[in-house]
């Protein structure tokens, strides 16, 4: 790898890397700041160079909080590189492997991913690859979790692009909505899907359609198997809790919440209610846990 981008971006450390690319902590020299360089796997064609520019162009239009911030994008010796945020925290997964993420923490930090979703479907972006891997933790001086901020919309489009019509199909199963698999066109509610399915991981230390480890097992079950009951696997939750994941994980599209602003407001009254929590952490059995780094680049890497 070379270890200068564009006569502009100075290479360090690599601080993540999956099958789509790595990620590398870098100097921009021009604005002498940190950022995460993810350098894709493979020379680009012309084509694909002009479809990859568009998509992180329609990333660069989101400005959140819980989102993590698209810097710049180019071509260097035939690589396509996207310039981010450097997020200093580490991935969703390793809190929750570590048992460090109680319930009522896990509905905080959906919430506010909820609100990070609901800027980017405004503006017709739909993630469709909601999972623990592309939500990074920043790091917290008191003992809560940091700001959760969403990560990696490589594989985002704007509802009006061809790409959403069926057919298609781009994302993770394990987190992919019931439409996704069939290929049918996914909306903005496949991303509550794939968020409910993370809290239910949360809340519930497992996901939902585990253990089948073959992948057609896993995607017949997650398309024709009811989601369990939250309830029946993590007693004492407050008593709409339940309700709302089993609504955000809803088989139909069209039986889930409307968008993620009425997921975020129905979670908040959870949260403002005097019901009690359970004190217990969740966890993630270590088949399932995501090998974790304090220092993660924002691009993300599966």
């Amino acid at each position: 790898m070379p270890a200068l981008i564009a006569d502009r971006y100075e290479l360090r450390e690599i601080i993540g890397q999956g099958a789509s690319g790595v990620v590398v902590e870098a100097v921009d020299r021009r604005l002498g700041r940190l950022v995460a360089l993810k350098m894709m796997r493979g020379r680009t064609s012309t084509e694909e160079h002009q479809r990859m520019l568009r998509e992180v162009q329609v990333s660069a239009r989101l400005n959140h909080g819980n989102l993590v911030t698209v810097h710049d994008a180019g071509m260097h010796e035939g690589l396509f590189y996207i310039v981010m945020e450097l997020v200093i925290g580490e991935p969703l997964g390793a809190p929750m492997r570590r048992g460090e993420i109680s319930p009522r923490q896990a509905v905080e930090i959906v919430v506010e991913l909820l609100d990070g979703l609901a800027h980017a479907h405004a503006r017709g972006i739909v993630h469709r690859d909601v999972k623990p891997a592309n939500i990074l933790l920043t790091m917290s001086e008191n003992a809560g979790h940091g700001t959760p901020k969403l990560t990696d919309f490589g594989i985002a489009r704007t509802e009006a692009s061809d790409l959403t019509m069926a057919g298609t199909m781009a994302g993770t199963p394990a987190y992919m909505a019931p439409e996704q698999l069939r290929g049918e066109a996914a909306d903005a509610r496949a991303d509550l899907w794939g968020l409910g399915i993370v809290l239910f991981e949360m809340l519930a230390g497992r996901h939902p359609f585990r253990p089948p480890a073959d992948f057609f097992a896993l995607t017949h079950a997650i398309v024709h198997r009811p989601t369990p009951a939250l309830d029946s696997l993590v007693p004492g939750l407050p008593a709409a809790l339940p309700a709302i994941v089993a609504r955000a994980t809803a088989k139909a599209a069209t039986e889930r919440f409307e968008d993620a602003s009425s997921m975020a407001a129905a979670l908040r009254a959870v949260l403002t209610s005097p019901a009690p929590w359970p004190a217990r952490s969740a966890f993630l059995p270590p088949e399932e846990q995501e090998d974790a780094t304090r220092r993660i680049g924002a691009a993300g890497c599966a």
